[in-house]
């Protein structure tokens, strides 16, 4: 049996502790129990803040304890300014990993400074969980298992979809209420769907965009949503080309080209600040190419620019 490792300390909203629990038990399940999370509103009798405890130095001490501080921002959490504070403390810690995580939240301009200024993963989506997955073990020298990945992952989704239908199902609300608004967006988007395959032009419905992998001569539609930046699309065309160039390389093993101009899509550090409709328009196409040298800024130059235009014999 693996031997544990530690535990991780986990900043969230008492609203999201159904959330949190479900995470939980996903990292200790492809971890094999070898590390675990402490929340302050975990239910099991040995986790949590216990009566008589003083609940600031409890988390404290748990921070301290901790190799990583993960920060779930959700759409109760956003506004909670105790999770701005833990996260800004656990950050203040010496040796300390602090990994932002996000469920419900569209794009990163949605989250107020300074934790926007830290990179995050989309744990409501399969490819962002898995990258968080991978990092969060690697903190703690554990390799990620693709089978257990599988597994457990599915359980997750399917779990936190089923306590989202329950919680809806359970509370009465006004009209215009948090819960009401969220039953809202989903039949919003899901009319949105549906009148985007009637080919109705709305700026305000989802659409898709071609993009061609150089990698293997296909061709992959990945979806522009509302809210998506231009990250989360770069994010999403990764994973086409996944198999071919690790995390992190864009700009340096690969780069996304605009068919039709020739352009190089060259955004790195504020990628997640750009919306992704001002870049990926409806109707455009994109080839993912490799790069045989990492991209210079002198690749940039006009001249060089209006040579890539040219047909070549």
């Amino acid at each position: 049996m693996p031997q544990p490792r530690g535990t991780f300390f986990v900043s969230h909203s008492s609203k999201d502790k159904t959330l949190v629990a479900h995470f939980g038990q996903l990292l200790r399940n492809l971890s094999l129990n070898q590390i675990g999370p402490w929340f302050s509103s975990d239910g099991d009798h040995a986790g949590g803040l216990q009566p008589g405890d003083m609940w600031f130095e409890k988390i404290r001490e748990k921070m301290n304890s901790s190799s990583a501080v993960i920060a779930v921002i959700t759409r109760s959490s956003i506004s909670s300014r105790w999770v701005f504070f833990e996260s800004e403390f656990g950050a203040a810690i010496a040796d300390k990993k602090l990994i932002l995580v996000t469920h419900g939240i569209g794009s990163m301009t949605d989250i107020p400074e300074p934790l926007s200024r830290w990179q995050a993963f989309r744990i409501d989506k399969p490819d962002g969980l898995r990258e968080f997955c991978g990092k969060l073990l690697a903190v703690y020298d554990i390799l990620f298992d693709n089978v257990l990945f599988n597994t457990h992952s599915k359980t997750f989704f399917d779990s936190t979809a089923t306590s989202k239908l329950i919680e809806l199902a359970n509370v009465t609300q006004k009209p215009d209420s948090d819960v009401s608004k969220t039953l809202m967006d989903h039949f919003d988007r899901r009319f949105f769907e549906l009148i985007s395959q009637l080919k109705v032009t709305s700026t305000y419905i989802n659409y898709t965009i071609a993009i061609f992998s150089d990698f293997d001569a296909t061709t992959h539609l990945v979806e522009i949503a509302e809210g998506d930046s231009v990250q989360d699309v770069l994010n999403e065309i990764w994973v086409c080309v996944a198999t071919h160039v690790e995390a992190y390389t864009y700009l340096d093993k690969w780069v996304l080209i605009h068919e039709n101009t020739k352009l190089n899509l060259i955004i790195r550090e504020i990628a997640h600040l750009v919306p992704a409709n001002y870049i990926f328009i409806p109707g455009s196409r994109w080839i993912a190419r490799e790069l045989t040298r990492p991209y210079k800024p002198s690749d940039s130059d006009p001249l060089i620019i209006e040579s890539r235009k040219k047909p070549t014999d």
